[in-house]
């Protein structure tokens, strides 16, 4: 057993494994020894650019790190995940998640899907598909706030912003309610367009009307003629 001394060009002591110091500094240093007074400051394994304190601190100009785990991260060779909260991958392809997560998700080909989308310069596409929705008696809602008269058969704004009980931004709605009521007002997103160019109704119910004080530029409506009040 050797307590001390050199081994080749390196220094064995009782508790420590160094290097020959370069002007009065080791170029490393492995301690098996434990200053429990100072576990922050007190290096395990010390050189230029690699450091393990007695804490566990670790500290690297240039780490790799293959598989195993970061705090919460989840690493392997090409993802990094964290749980089903979200998922990025370093080799996806075709119609495989780039980046997934519950609303938002980017393929390897490039497909985007977002549940609710900010663009502040300009967006440039070769074809902007409307998302429509489709208003029924179970998620109405979310998507025609009542404004007077009867709840059923009274005034009603159709919501196409989001704003109204978790409902969806939509660019196209489809009113296919069993009661028909009146349409007084449309909340459309801001979009920078006119309300005519900007958002599409379809009427699906019968002896629907709109409010004769109601501003709409241009006629947004389709399929049937809805009457005036």
């Amino acid at each position: 057993m050797f307590t001390e001394g050199k081994i080749g060009s390196f220094i064995l002591t009782n508790n420590a494994l160094s290097s020959t110091p370069l002007f009065g500094t080791p170029a490393f240093l492995i301690s098996s020894s434990v200053d429990y007074l100072n576990l922050s400051t007190a290096f395990f394994i010390s050189s230029s650019k690699f450091n393990v304190r007695q804490d566990g601190t670790i500290s690297g100009s240039n780490v790799l790190f293959t598989g195993g785990k970061i705090a919460g991260f989840t690493i392997s060779d090409n993802t990094l995940s964290n749980g089903s909260n979200f998922y990025i991958s370093g080799s996806a392809s075709g119609d495989q998640f780039f980046i997934s997560s519950s609303k938002f998700n980017v393929k390897g080909n490039g497909d985007i899907t977002a549940s609710s989308a900010l663009f502040n310069g300009n967006v440039t596409a070769v074809n902007i598909s409307k998302k429509l929705i489709d208003v029924q008696n179970n998620n109405s809602g979310s998507y025609l706030r009542h404004i007077s008269g009867n709840t059923v058969t009274g005034k009603k704004n159709l919501v196409f912003n989001g704003s109204l009980n978790n409902g969806n931004i939509a660019m196209a709605m489809s009113i296919g309610v069993s009661a028909s009521f009146t349409i007084n007002d449309i909340e459309a997103p801001n979009t920078g367009s006119s309300l005519d160019t900007a958002v599409t109704v379809y009427i699906n119910t019968p002896g629907m009307t709109f409010d004769d004080g109601a501003i709409f530029r241009g006629s947004p409506f389709r399929n049937v003629g809805v009457q005036e009040t």
